[in-house]
């Protein structure tokens, strides 16, 4: 599955000689996340609409199927793994609401009739039988409804403290990084528990948000989106900015103390000029990181840096450049860059895999690194097609199925991780296994 599923230029810059003299690099735990299902489901998404299905070692889908569910926007699983949430609307393209349908994961059928919600569900939390707590909806609004699947009933519905730009989730809990609305300032941590309470810490070090100057109009303006991981283990939760220090925050006292990343600093404040767009710069520009918690204190960091500009004329112009992939020691807070051409990254078991473009509008060139796959030694296993454009749809028993396109003609390939072999190509659409509760964004 997808690592980091949205698009911003820190890690790109960080170099080796900013870390402390004999400073060794601890080798990644690299584990893919195992179905709560008793058996392997997978998401196929197709023109009738997305279904669930049953898979096969190959990623084949088998039989039992559900019904078309249309548009999925999150999921859940019930407590137990026998029943499976989905928020989902009929058509792709129409601003509709959703509506909670609830599956049931022997036979794939539903198990009674939806329950109409107030918005888009961005993520579910389903973590006791009689509640599922749904976020809703978008970069510039937010509410917390819970629910009752028993009585198949909305409860409550409760707006949020600014706009959620960033979440995550624990095994009872959503944790979001919300900011304010329509700008980027002071965010706060929000933990949602699993019976819809609400409790948050203000950020005070950490900037974030989304800013339009006609937010009725074209989104055009500028974004500023810190990483936000959660190491469940321990109870924390931390948030990585493009630039200025990392916030740690005790989910349970919600305590926040702040760290000093080990970097350069002239190279830190390089991309403060993200925020500052000129008269004929005012497009959706700035950074966004995403990551993922890899235990043992490391965090895996990436991301994009996005410009969009309108010349004298008005002419819209847009680009992307990757921002590395690099991995992060909470012990002492350094920095050490795995690959600079990525902004995304799926993990397997023992393998990480990375993929990256850069592209503009402006001279309608894509620059892809292909595919590059990383052990748990975080030394290079093997690279594959490089100077393309790929992108992991999923990772299932062993094998990556990589989209490669240089001409906008996509083939899918399968990839052994362990060989570096590429054993097969897949037709279209990649069934993504259902691993868990998502997506998270």
């Amino acid at each position: 599955m997808r690592l980091f599923a949205f698009p911003l230029a820190l890690l790109a810059l960080l170099v080796g000689s900013a870390l402390p003299a004999g400073d060794s690099a601890r080798p990644l735990h690299l584990a893919a996340a195992s179905s709560p299902a008793s058996k392997p489901l997978a998401m196929l998404w197709q023109g009738t609409g997305a279904r669930v299905t049953a898979i096969d070692e190959m990623l084949t889908p088998i039989r039992p199927r559900s019904v078309p569910l249309g548009e999925v926007d999150a999921w859940a699983f019930s407590p137990a793994g026998d029943r499976l949430a989905l928020a989902a609307h009929p058509h792709a393209n129409l601003p509709e609401p959703d509506s909670l349908r609830l599956v049931q994961v022997r036979t794939l059928k539903l198990v009674k009739s939806s329950i109409r919600i107030n918005g888009v569900g961005r993520a579910l939390l389903w973590s006791r039988p009689d509640r599922i707590v749904v976020l809703l909806g978008d970069s510039q609004f937010s509410a917390i409804e819970t629910i009752d699947p028993i009585a198949g009933r909305v409860l409550s519905t409760r707006a949020i403290d600014g706009a959620v730009v960033a979440m995550t989730r624990t095994n009872d809990s959503l944790v979001l990084l919300a900011a304010p609305e329509n700008a980027i300032g002071i965010a706060r941590l929000t933990i949602v528990d699993d019976d819809g309470t609400v409790r948050s810490a203000r950020l005070d070090r950490v900037s974030a948000g989304y800013s339009w100057q006609n937010p009725s109009g074209d989104p055009i303006g500028t974004q500023r989106i810190p990483a936000l991981i959660v190491d469940t283990a321990n109870g924390r939760a931390d948030v990585i900015q493009p630039d200025g220090p990392a916030a740690e925050i005790d989910l349970r006292t919600l305590d926040v103390s702040y760290h000093a990343l080990a970097a350069p600093r002239s190279l830190l404040s390089r991309v403060t000029d993200w925020l500052q767009p000129s008269a004929q710069a005012k497009g959706m520009s700035g950074p966004a990181r995403q990551a993922r918690w890899l235990g043992n204190g490391l965090i895996a960091l990436t991301g994009t840096d996005e410009t969009a500009t309108r010349d004298a004329s008005g002419q819209a112009s847009f680009a992307s450049d990757a921002a590395g992939l690099a991995i992060v020691d909470t012990r002492d807070w350094t920095v050490r860059m795995l690959d600079r051409g990525a902004d995304s990254a799926t993990i397997a078991n023992d393998a990480l895999l990375a993929t990256g473009r850069s592209w503009s509008t402006a001279s309608r060139e894509t620059h892809g690194m292909g595919l590059a796959v990383y052990g748990s030694d975080r030394a290079l296993r093997f690279r594959l097609w490089p100077g393309t454009s790929a992108w992991v749809e999923a990772v299932w028993a062993g094998r990556g199925y990589v989209e490669v396109s240089n001409t906008g003609n996509a083939k899918i390939f399968v990839v052994d991780l362990s060989s570096g072999r590429v054993v097969g190509q897949h037709t279209s659409p990649v069934p993504v296994p259902l691993l868990g509760d998502g997506p998270d964004f």
